[in-house]
C-alpha cells in the first residue's frame, strides 16, 4: 500500500447507534478524515471489507442509521465502514469529490481518493479486512465517487453497488468487475436520463444511468437480458463469465432520489430493500 498506516495518527472513540460503531480520525494529507467501523458479532479470521460512502449534505455515522447495513454485516460476517465526506465549516455541506462533481470536494480537489485507500489499508493491516473481499457502495454523490474508484485502474475491487449515482469521470475497466446498480425513473437531483437535475443543490451535469454503466457492460460476453419486470422495478442483468461476475440494473419506476426503503424512505431501525439486495450480492460475491 502507497499509505503506510502506521504514519497515521489515529483517535478512537465508541459511538452508540443501537450496534456499536467504532469512531476514527485519521490525518491524509494535512485533512482530519473521519470513519466508523462496525465489526460482525462474530468476527472471522480474514473479513470481507464492505465500505459505505453517504451522500452530499449526509455523514457516516447518520448513513449508518439510514442504511441499517450492520445488520447485515452480523448476518454475513462482514467489516463495514463509514467514512465522511470533506466538510469545509459550518456554512458547507460535506462532498465528496467525484472528479466533475461535487461542491467544495471537487473545487478544492480534495484527495478522496487517497482516503478511501488508505482507509482500507488500515482496515486491512489493522481489522484483518480480506485484500481479495473488498467492496464498494455509494448513494448519490458518495455512488459518484465509488464509480471514481471503481474506474481507478491501480486499486481492483472485489464489486460496486450504486444508489442514485451517475459517473463523473472516464471510464475504461482493465477487468470485469461485478457492478449492482438501483436507481428511480423520476430522480430529479441526478436524472435517470442524465443532465444537472432541477433539484440538485449541484448544477454539474451528470452521464445518464445508461452511459454511466456502458463500460462495465464492454465486454463481448455481455448479453443484455430483463431478468425480472412488474409495475415497480424491472431488473436487467448480464454475467460476465466464466466467473460469477455480474452487472445488474434495478430500475425503480416512478422512483425518486432516495436509498429505498420500506415504507418512509431512510427510516431509522429499518432493514431497507436496498441494503438487502447490495448485502446478497456481495455475500455472494466473496464466497465464489
Amino acid at each position: 500500500m502507497a499509505c503506510r498506516v502506521a504514519s497515521l495518527l489515529l483517535l478512537c472513540a465508541c459511538v452508540q447507534t443501537g450496534p456499536t460503531l467504532e469512531k476514527k480520525t485519521i490525518q491524509v494529507e494535512q485533512l482530519r478524515r473521519i470513519f466508523y467501523v462496525y465489526r460482525p458479532a462474530v468476527p472471522l479470521k480474514k473479513q470481507p471489507l464492505v465500505l459505505l460512502l453517504h451522500g452530499a449534505g449526509s455523514d457516516g455515522f447518520s448513513f449508518a442509521r439510514q442504511t441499517m447495513f450492520h445488520a447485515l454485516a452480523d448476518r454475513y460476517g462482514f467489516l463495514v465502514i463509514y467514512p465522511d465526506a470533506f466538510r469545509q465549516g459550518d456554512t458547507r455541506i460535506a462532498t465528496w469529490n467525484a472528479g466533475k462533481c461535487c461542491g467544495t470536494s471537487q473545487q478544492k480537489n480534495i484527495n478522496d481518493i487517497a482516503f478511501i485507500k488508505t482507509v482500507i489499508a488500515y482496515a486491512i493491516e489493522e481489522l484483518s479486512a480480506d485484500p481479495q473481499r473488498i467492496f464498494m457502495a455509494g448513494y448519490s454523490n458518495g455512488g459518484m465517487l465509488t464509480y471514481r474508484m471503481a474506474c481507478s485502474a491501480r486499486y481492483p475491487l472485489g464489486g460496486i453497488a450504486i444508489v442514485a449515482g451517475s459517473r463523473m469521470v472516464e471510464c475504461t475497466p482493465q477487468q470485469k468487475l461485478p457492478l449492482l446498480v438501483i436507481h428511480g425513473t423520476h430522480d430529479k437531483n441526478v436524472p435517470y436520463g442524465g443532465g444537472a437535475g432541477p433539484a440538485s443543490y449541484f448544477k454539474d451535469s451528470k452521464l445518464s444511468v445508461e452511459q454511466s454503466i456502458a463500460p462495465f457492460r464492454s465486454f463481448d460476453d455481455c448479453r443484455v437480458q430483463v431478468f425480472e419486470q412488474d409495475f415497480v422495478v424491472q431488473h436487467e442483468l448480464c454475467r460476465l463469465r466464466p466467473s460469477r461476475s455480474r452487472v445488474e440494473l434495478y430500475t425503480i419506476l416512478q422512483g425518486g432520489h432516495e436509498w429505498p426503503a420500506h415504507g418512509q424512505p431512510g427510516r431509522p431501525g429499518v432493514l431497507s430493500p436496498a441494503s438487502e439486495l447490495i448485502g446478497t450480492f456481495f455475500y455472494e460475491l466473496s464466497v465464489e
